[in-house]
């Protein structure tokens, strides 16, 4: 092939053909796969991070009565003490909370992983649930990371809108017709 003289880059023909709609097509869904990908990885981290808050927050739970008593006390002092004064239900909705808050989260990122973006608001709602729910019953700092990394998976999982597949045809400007006498 003959080289037009034209500075084109590193091609020697300085004419590339358009892409086609297949390829339109394919570059959407490569992004789109891409996208979910990232977003199951995320709602994955948070959904992990919500099954943390529960250790992090009995063992804080401990230390803290201990801080309070000014001594030691073992685990089945604390339940006792729990089921005795009626917050064993609260501290079972708050552990239990969390859990759930973690089997949604991985629900969610499984369905992520598989292209569904349709999981983008329900996983934005029960984020923004878990956040709130962390911070006035059980979990704290931890289960609310949790809950703004599953809203974030959430929000990064909503399909992305439609993009212009080619772009608008050419219409030459026609001036309005005269008016009417």
């Amino acid at each position: 092939m003959q080289s037009s003289g034209l500075a084109a880059g590193p091609r020697d023909d300085p004419y590339a053909p358009p892409p086609t709609i297949d390829q339109f097509a394919a570059l959407a869904q490569r992004h789109a796969r891409e996208r979910n990908r990232k977003a199951g990885a995320m709602l994955g981290v948070g959904s992990a991070v919500h099954f943390l808050a529960v250790p992090v927050g009995l063992v804080l739970f401990k230390a803290f009565v201990e801080a309070v008593a000014g001594f030691s006390v073992t685990w089945g002092e604390i339940w006792d003490a729990l089921a005795a004064t009626g917050g064993m239900g609260i501290f079972l909705l708050g552990v239990g909370g969390q859990l759930g808050f973690g089997i949604l989260g991985a629900a969610f990122a499984i369905l992520a992983y598989r292209g569904r973006s349709a999981v983008g608001i329900p996983a934005i709602v029960v984020g923004v649930i878990g956040i709130i729910f962390s911070f006035a019953v059980f979990g704290g700092l931890v289960g609310a990371i949790g809950g703004i990394l599953v809203a974030a998976g959430g929000a990064r999982a909503k399909s992305a809108p439609q993009r212009m597949m080619a772009p608008p045809p050419f219409r030459p400007f026609t001036p309005p017709p005269p008016p009417a006498p």
